[in-house]
């Protein structure tokens, strides 16, 4: 791989990473004929729990989008700068896409335009709730299931949702539910935001990476040409799998950001990413 190939792509996605930040912008304000400002009206006079629900809740979910889209970019600039440093391998780049592709594809599946008033709030009932059970002990630690700031963390779960007048979110399978909403397994939910870049495959290889699987790892070393040693290689393949990946998410989230919010972009802007 030329040395030069590791700058382009760095300045690739950086040009990419500032423009969705700039369409984005978390304090830019909707338009009013949007559908964040139809749903926000409507939650106004939504009755249901312990009373009317008023923008609180909505407003909850568009804020968890907006800081899990500013994390994803804050990922986006730690790649560039990945891109520009002495890495020997195209690893890092990897790991930080597949995080890209976690948290954009959370986001992109919140902002659904037609979720409506109820179903946005269920899918961050969900997002709650499969955050809570990350709280659990890890295993083998000598504490069980019943650990208090893991069971704190579900109960606080199922009373927002008491007070909300929702179902308790609960795991159907690999699938998490909360009334009419199934969010799918981290894998499937970025597999599906991007569907025509196949990233199901790729994502198996990128786990692997992250994990520090070593036998993925292999894959960023070639032989030596003394027996069992081998080197690290920029694979060019790899490289530009991570940025094609970490770019196109950002896209995907970003372009739900403007249909949900009716934000005055153009889309001369996204088509000169």
């Amino acid at each position: 791989m030329r040395h030069s190939e590791p700058s382009v792509y760095a300045a690739y996605l950086s040009s990419a990473v500032e423009t969705f930040s700039t369409l984005t912008d978390p304090w830019a304000v909707s338009r009013p004929d949007s559908t964040a400002q139809s749903e926000l009206a409507e939650a106004q006079d939504f009755a249901l729990g312990d009373g009317v629900w008023g923008e609180t809740p909505v407003r909850e979910a568009y804020a968890l989008a907006a800081s899990g889209y500013s994390a994803a970019l804050d990922l986006g600039r730690a790649m560039t700068a990945v891109l520009t440093s002495e890495a020997l391998t195209a690893l890092p780049a990897m790991t930080l896409a597949r995080a890209i592709s976690r948290v954009t594809s959370q986001t992109w599946w919140l902002l659904d335009p037609d979720a409506g008033v109820k179903g946005r709030v269920e899918r961050l009932q969900c997002l709650r709730f499969r955050g809570s059970l990350g709280t659990r002990p890890v295993a083998g630690n000598g504490e069980d299931g019943g650990h208090p700031h893991h069971q704190n963390a579900i109960g606080d779960v199922f009373e927002h949702s008491r007070t909300l007048g929702l179902d308790n979110p609960r795991m159907d399978g690999p699938f998490c539910v909360c009334g009419t909403q199934r969010m799918p397994p981290a894998a499937s939910l970025a597999a599906a935001m991007v569907d025509d870049l196949e990233i199901g495959s790729a994502d198996s290889v990128l786990g692997g990476f992250s994990r520090g699987d070593l036998f993925a790892l292999r894959r960023a070393f070639e032989p030596g040409r003394v027996s069992q040693v081998v080197h690290p290689v920029m694979d060019e393949g790899m490289l530009l799998s991570a940025v094609t990946i970490a770019v196109r998410c950002l896209f995907s989230a970003a372009v739900r950001f403007v249909d949900l919010f009716g934000l005055e972009v153009s889309w001369t802007d996204f088509q000169q990413i």
